[in-house]
């Protein structure tokens, strides 16, 4: 339980965590959270190119399985 506790409060000592709640809208029990879909521009293109990659690593596997039933 204070393992739990401490890892509440360092989290929250970071100012850019710190800075998300902060942005959070409370009413009542409900809390509201806003996204900011371009701060996830790096994340979209490293997956993209990895898309790529594994796309073309599966159709290199899927060619490859197809000549050995022949």
């Amino acid at each position: 339980m204070q393992a739990a506790a401490e890892n509440v409060f360092k989290a929250l000592s970071d100012p850019t965590r710190r800075a998300i709640f902060e942005r959070d809208r409370r009413e009542g029990r409900e809390t509201h959270y806003r996204a900011q879909p371009q701060a996830l521009a790096p994340l979209i293109d490293w997956m993209s190119v990895y898309g790529a990659f594994w796309r073309d690593r599966f159709d290199r596997l899927e060619n490859l399985l197809k000549r050995m039933d022949k």
